[in-house]
């Protein structure tokens, strides 16, 4: 799905705690354990997964995220009306 939207190919590491991942490459590098990020991420994150677009489908949710910006600005006056209810 987020390849189709995105009309790029995803990849998919190994694991969890994908932020606490993110923070110790932050730290490897900072404390000089790797010289450059993309050392880092060489190091310590494995692909598990990879997925491809499908041919078409980026038309398909282009027209879904417009539909969802419709709907947002259409809800905005009864959310500031819900806001105002409830102090």
């Amino acid at each position: 799905m987020l390849a189709d939207a995105l009309a790029a190919p995803v990849l998919v590491t190994e694991g969890s705690e994908y932020g606490a991942r993110g923070a110790a490459i932050n730290a490897a590098v900072a404390i000089g354990l790797y010289a450059s990020y993309a050392e880092a991420i060489e190091r310590m994150v494995r692909p598990a997964q990879a997925f491809e677009p499908v041919e078409g489908r980026r038309a398909w949710w282009l027209e879904q995220l417009e539909l969802y910006r419709m709907e947002r600005m259409a809800m905005a006056p009864v959310w500031k009306e819900r806001g105002r209810m409830h102090r």
